[in-house]
């Protein structure tokens, strides 16, 4: 790259265009994205990469979800009361859905309902995943892919997508400054505040969850005993 900086950059740009254009605008896409903003860096060595961020119309995104059947339910349980209801009544004649709910409240620092917990994550198990599990990764697609395409996109993952520690990671500290390994995790769950009527009983349960956490991360770091 340091030798064709030039070339390099040009042909970076022009996979960015055709990025935009054909996947990210592109018609068949089920993020349904209407506007993007981004931004163009290049590291010390010439190579470019993109910061950016993507509006998508949650109405259409919702309609694609509820088609596939993959709100599933939640164990968490809500009040409800006359007040609820009366919101309720107010979303249905103003045709709003779940997913478009929860992220108001997001923005409002509301608290969600069940349903509209369940619209975030359907969102996030349609558009993200770290599973490296074939079957899995087809049904991203959809769920009529053969399973080969899935071992397709496993592989790729596994060779560009899978972190591997270098000395930029610990250029900052013993730890690696990007935060890996990650801690495992088997379905999307929503992260909550630390609950506890006083201060001293939530920095309590804190310092106990950051205990349990630190030893997983001991046995995640293990090499000889993960693989």
């Amino acid at each position: 790259i340091r030798t064709n900086v030039f070339i390099a950059s040009r042909n970076f740009v022009q996979r960015i265009k055709v990025f935009r254009k054909e996947i990210m605008m592109g018609k068949n896409n089920p993020m349904a994205i209407e506007d993007f903003s981004d931004k163009m860096e290049f590291q010390g060595r010439g190579a470019g990469h993109i910061h950016g961020t993507a509006w998508t119309n949650l109405k259409k995104v919702s309609k694609i979800l509820d088609n596939e059947n993959s709100l599933e339910d939640s164990e968490d349980d809500f009040d409800s009361d006359s007040e609820d209801e009366f919101e309720t009544e107010q979303n249905v004649f103003n045709n709003e859905t779940d997913l478009e709910k929860a992220f108001k409240k997001l923005r409002t620092d509301e608290k969600l309902k069940k349903e509209e917990k369940n619209a975030l994550v359907a969102f996030a198990d349609k558009f993200t995943t770290c599973t490296l599990n074939p079957e899995m990764a087809a049904k991203m697609i959809d769920e009529r892919t053969d399973i080969t395409q899935g071992f397709l996109i496993v592989g790729i993952a596994g060779e560009t997508q899978k972190h591997h520690h270098t000395k930029t990671c610990k250029k900052q500290g013993p730890e690696c400054r990007f935060g890996m390994p990650k801690f495992p995790m088997w379905k999307t769950i929503l992260t909550k505040p630390t609950k506890g009527e006083i201060a001293e009983e939530r920095t309590e349960k804190r310092k106990k969850n950051k205990e349990v956490l630190e030893a997983v991360l001991e046995v995640l770091g293990n090499e000889e005993l993960i693989s």
